[in-house]
């Protein structure tokens, strides 16, 4: 009987995405968890930025994985500064997000890896346009709150429920 349970549950659908679900949601506890001493913005940036990067990664090995999740990061954290970057110029932000607009789109015909990370450049770019920051140097003052949530989510991705290896 335990056989068959365990076959069911391995096909099923809804596992990978209970499992995703509880990485995310893991993610953010730890992250927020790790910056509870830090201002409410720099949490908010560390919960926000765990739970929205762990998101779409695909790879079939571990150095892969490896490698995509630091490709990832820094172009996240690269569209963050540059939201941060181009807040006070208007002209900016709109080609900014034009860019990374079509950016998302284009970047799909190269694999079902990049699905989820156009849009979630797109994402970062916008949250850091839509902060409540009342200067572009309050952000980058809480931008490990940031940092700390990207890598925690990479972490939590990589040895918590790893995925098998092909």
């Amino acid at each position: 009987m335990s056989v068959i349970k365990n076959k069911l549950w391995d096909i099923d659908p809804g596992y990978l995405r209970l499992k995703q679900a509880f990485k995310t949601v893991l993610a953010i506890t730890i992250a927020i968890a790790l910056c509870s001493f830090s201002t409410p913005e720099a949490k908010l940036l560390a919960g926000v930025a765990a739970g929205l990067s762990i998101q779409g990664i695909q790879a079939s090995s571990f150095r892969g994985k490896i490698y995509t999740l630091i490709t990832f990061d820094i172009a996240y954290s690269i569209s963050f500064l540059l939201g941060l970057l181009y807040r006070p110029y208007p002209h900016f932000i709109a080609i900014g997000f034009t860019l990374l607009a079509f950016f998302s789109f284009y970047i799909r015909r190269f694999g079902s890896q990049f699905n989820f990370s156009g849009l979630m450049l797109w994402m970062f770019f916008f949250m850091a346009n839509i902060l409540p920051f009342k200067t572009p140097q309050a952000a980058l003052n809480n931008f490990h709150g940031f940092f700390i949530g990207l890598i925690t989510a990479a972490l939590i991705y990589l040895f918590v429920y790893p995925s098998k290896q092909r």
